[in-house]
């Protein structure tokens, strides 16, 4: 597949890709430039696989998602999405502070219509999950490993497994 190679720079709303090449080795050498000069700025290489000829906007399917965030107080948030928009189904992300931040899960079209009947099936879902985390993270994993892990570990799973694990 071909890939466009890119050098970005700033962080979260200012992020931004700065430049953009066919060539890797091109970018390399201007990147390797960009951050010999004295410039307050980092710049990253990033590349982006082309997607010419992988999507067909009517060959697509929704689904829902429902996305726990855990920080100093817990958020959820529930989505329709479909599956140009993303391809992940679920996602575990790890807070710095070693434990489980936010956890994302497909639901079935029934609870994403009623929510306020399934929100502490959600809570449950998020804390076994994140006892899952610690149990790992005491096992001496590392916060990325876990997080590595547990996005393989639900990407390889078929639907009726992830559908019997959420009953």
């Amino acid at each position: 597949m071909k890939k466009i190679y890119c050098i970005t720079s700033g962080e979260y709303s200012d992020w931004r890709i700065s430049y953009a090449f066919e060539d890797k080795n091109k970018r390399d050498e201007l990147l390797k430039f960009l951050n010999s000069t004295k410039n307050y700025e980092c710049f990253e290489e990033y590349e982006i696989e082309l997607q010419d000829d992988n999507i067909d906007v009517k060959n697509h399917t929704n689904y829902y998602i429902c996305n726990i965030y855990c920080d100093n107080k817990m958020e959820i948030e529930i989505n329709e999405v479909n599956t140009i928009i993303r391809k992940r189904k679920n996602e575990v992300v790890m807070h710095y502070e070693n434990k489980l931040y936010s956890y994302e899960f497909e639901i079935p079209k029934e609870e994403y219509e009623n929510p306020g009947k399934y929100e502490e099936k959600w809570k449950k879902i998020f804390y076994d999950k994140s006892a899952e985390v610690n149990y790992m993270l005491s096992e001496g994993l590392s916060v990325w490993e876990v997080e590595k892990i547990l996005n393989k570990e639900w990407l390889n799973m078929t639907t009726l497994e992830k559908y019997i694990l959420y009953l």
